[in-house]
Order: C-alpha cells, then structure tokens, then sequence
C-alpha cells in the first residue's frame, strides 16, 4: 500500500468540486463568448488552487492563486492586442500552451511556501517540480484515456445509428469542458494524496538518469574530440545546429541536476567514470558557446526571426546553466559531486522570467523580428521572398503593418508578383484590433 495521504478526505473532495466548478464556468463563458482573458484567469486561478491548497479555509492558497492573475492579464491581453482579428476563432487554443508552461515553471516556488522540514528552499522547490511533472502526466493520460472511452462508447452507440451518445458527449458546450474539469481536478487530487507514487516515479527517472549520463557524456568527449578536424560545416543543412548543440548541452545539464539531487537515489560511478563525467560537465559549456556562435552567423546572414530569437533565449539558460554546472563541479575531479538544487532552482527562475518576457512587450519576438527584417530590406541587404511573406502574415499586428509597407516599397521584394494575391493585403483593410 502506497504512503498515507497528505491531503485530507474534505480537501481532495473540495478539490474535485474546484474542478466541477472551473468546468461549468468554462462552458457559462463559451457559451456567451466572452473574452479569452476570462477564461485564462481562470484556468490559471484553479490550477494554482487546486495544486497548492491543504486546506480551503487557509487564505494562503487563494492568495498565491491570486497573485499570479496580473502575470497572465499581462500575457493575454499582449498577445490579444496582437493577434486579434476576425479569423482567430482559435486564439485561446494557442495561448493556453503559453499559459500552461509558464505557470508549470513558476508552480514550484509557489507550492515550497508549504515547506515544513528543515530543508532549504532550493530542495522544497525541486520537490515540488518532481511531484507536479509526476502529477501533469498521469493528469494527461488520465483525460486522455477518458475522452478515448467517451469516443469508444459513442462509436458503439453509432453502430446502431443512436446518436444520443455522440451529441451528449462531444457536441454541446456542456459537458466536454465540465467532465474535462472534473477528470483533471480527480487525477490531481490522487496524484497528490499518493506521494509515494511520485517517489516512485523520481526513482525510476533518476536510475534512468543515472544510467544514460556516463553514456551521454562520453558521446559528448567524442563529438568535441572530432569537432576540431571535421568542423561545424559537416552537419546536414537540414539538421539545426543550433537545435542540436542546445539539445547535447541541456540533456546533459538535466541529468546532472537529476543525479547530483541530494535526495537522489542513484548509482555510485567508479573512479574512472566519474572523472568522464566531470570532464564532460567541465567542457559543456563549450556546447552553448558554439551554439551561439552558429545562431550569430545565422542573424548576420538572414537577420532575427522569431524562431532565432527563441533559440537565443534557450541558448543564455543553457550558458548560464553550464556555466554554473562547470564551476559548482570544479572540485569534483577529488570529492564527491557537489549537490546542485540551488543552481537548478535559480535555472528555473531564469525560464520562468524569460517565458513571461517573451510573451510581453518587453523581449517581443515580433517586434524585434519585423523591425530587423524591414531594416535589412530597406537596407538593401535582401529581399524579401515567399518564406519573409509567410513569416510577416503569422505575425500579427506588425506582421500585417510589414506587408502593407512591401506593397508600398515593392523593390524590396524578390518577385513583386508574389504579393500581390497574398491573402493579408487589402488595401483599404483596417489593423486587426
């Protein structure tokens, strides 16, 4: 039998009723349309709730649920002001993965207020990510499975033309958003009250982690060994060496942060494979390097996009983090590996502010991408192709600003023709709004 539950019966009942609540609200708010700020506050009110609460009298849990609703109006009515337009039906489909991930990152320093051991606050908040990504995944495969029964039993019916299941299940505004509340809130609760069920799944990661870093970190000595006689230029150009650097340096720096836990339970290396290790967290940094070095020679030949723009924020959490990893590791060529919850805490701070900087007026990956792009235009550095007209018509507002200047300036295009059919350029059409 697995651990007692921390959460009381009338906590993981109030839990349940919180998502039953959420679900009728999301269906009263479909129903009447009404903005997606609404319905993104509160989702993201819930969700704080429903993984922080002990005890629904506490005003602790409503506070915290409270306090990040400016974050999330900050990035919703943003990416609203510039997205907003008469074909985006789907705009809150879109901006729930901004939402959801943001407030994955931030939850951890939310719930380690709840911390009562003699622990730091690096180790209460690591603990609380292992729970919440063991909680988010049986949530996924537990809704998943759901909505997999709901479709089965609404073919079975089918089969005998007896459509009552298919329009009860899937086609009102009713209960799809309510049963999806419910299912989540329940899968939560549990998750919660079976806390040896996510030790379980920390060890079974960190044996796997434990397992695959001596193997990483050699493949990792051996790619830098080659590097110097074979050189960047051998990689496909079809394969993002950007995308493939970041990727060796990140795997590496999460199952170090994995295995290097102080409440890990893993395997003890020998000497040899140790020292492997420690050479390979020494030299990673040289990864996000020349993944820096490969994205500037992208931006000096073809300016920002949105995309490189993304990939230089992973790139600064990657130096910063491998970086850290190598200092913090300086000593571990003699002692033992130090443990590395307070860098993997401040890591994660870092994502979370970069994630909210993105996606508000501060760090605009469309902003700086329109006005890079038209500048390198006017300059005459090149010239715009179908690719920066596709670009210019995902990006919003000032995507649409950028090609009504093509069609003002078309010497700036490579086939002025192109533009000419492009389905965002009317002339007398207003700014989205």
């Amino acid at each position: 039998m697995l651990a007692t539950s921390p959460l009381t019966p009338t906590c993981r009942s109030g839990i349940i009723i919180t998502g039953f609540l959420a679900g009728s609200s999301w269906a009263t708010l479909m129903y009447f349309q009404t903005s997606a700020l609404l319905l993104v506050l509160l989702s993201g009110f819930t969700g704080v709730l429903v993984f922080t609460v002990t005890r629904f009298r506490s005003p602790l849990p409503w506070l915290l649920a409270l306090s990040v609703l400016p974050f999330l109006a900050l990035i919703t009515l943003w990416l609203d002001w510039n997205f907003r337009d008469d074909s985006s039906r789907f705009f809150i489909v879109d901006i729930m993965p901004v939402i959801v991930f943001w407030l994955f990152l931030i939850l951890p320093f939310l719930q380690a207020r709840n911390w009562k051991s003699g622990d730091n606050m690096a180790t209460a908040v690591i603990a609380s990510l292992w729970a919440n990504s063991f909680t988010v995944i049986v949530a996924t495969l537990l809704t998943g499975l759901f909505w997999l029964v709901m479709l089965l039993w609404s073919n079975l019916f089918g089969l005998i033309e007896l459509r009552l299941f298919d329009r009860w299940f899937f086609y009102n505004d009713i209960f799809p958003p309510v049963a999806t509340g419910v299912v989540i809130a329940a899968s939560v609760a549990l998750c919660r009250s079976l806390p040896a069920a996510g030790n379980i799944f920390k060890r079974v990661i960190s044996l796997m982690a434990a397992v695959a870093l001596p193997l990483h970190a050699a493949v990792s000595l051996i790619f830098l060994a080659v590097l110097p006689f074979t050189g960047l230029i051998i990689i496909p150009k079809n394969v993002s060496t950007v995308l493939l650097l970041t990727t060796m340096a990140l795997a590496m720096m999460v199952m170090t942060a994995i295995v290097c836990s102080p409440t890990a339970t893993v395997l003890r290396y020998p000497g040899w494979l140790r020292k492997l290790v420690v050479i390979a967290q020494w030299l990673m940094p040289l990864f996000a390097i020349l993944a820096a070095w490969a994205l500037w020679l992208r931006v000096a030949q073809y300016g920002w996009t949105m995309d490189r723009i993304n990939a230089a924020a992973v790139i600064a959490v990657t130096l910063a983090w491998t970086v850290g990893t190598a200092w913090l590791q300086r000593r571990a060529w003699r002692d033992d590996s130090p443990k590395l919850d307070m860098l993997s805490t401040c890591v994660l701070g870092l994502m979370a502010i970069l994630w909210l900087l993105l996606h508000s007026p501060a760090l605009d990956p469309y902003r700086i991408t329109i006005n890079n792009q038209l500048s390198r235009l006017e300059q005459g550095l090149q010239q715009a192709n179908p690719g920066d007209l596709y670009m210019f018509s995902i990006a919003g507002r000032r995507g649409h600003q950028a090609l009504l200047t093509l069609q003002a300036h078309p010497q700036w295009l490579a086939d002025p023709a192109e533009l000419a059919w492009h389905p965002r350029i009317i002339t007398d059409q207003p700014d989205p709004r």
